[in-house]
């Protein structure tokens, strides 16, 4: 199999999830309080892991951004779904 740099498969895999949360969304087998949970559980849990070496703590809380700023390119998506659960109720 083909070695793939540490980038390229970051990248890929952020795409393939962040794909994946926008149809379980879609699909309303997660709603946007759910994702937005697990968004926030996963940038706190690399703000916690950022301790040791500066390059550690350096990709631990640009990891940690990343995520907060995949929350925020949710948002149209997550307003769709708010709008979807009121209109139930």
């Amino acid at each position: 199999m083909r070695q793939f740099s540490a980038d390229t498969t970051g990248f890929a895999a952020l795409t393939i999830v962040e794909i994946l949360l926008q149809e379980l969304i879609r699909q309303e087998i997660l709603d946007d309080r759910d994702v937005k949970r697990i968004l926030k559980s996963a940038a706190r849990r690399h703000e916690k892991s950022a301790t040791g070496s500066p390059a550690k703590i350096d990709l631990n809380m640009e990891t940690a951004t990343l995520i907060r700023q995949m929350t925020m390119g949710l948002k149209p998506l997550f307003k769709e779904a708010k709008k979807r659960r009121k209109s139930k109720a």
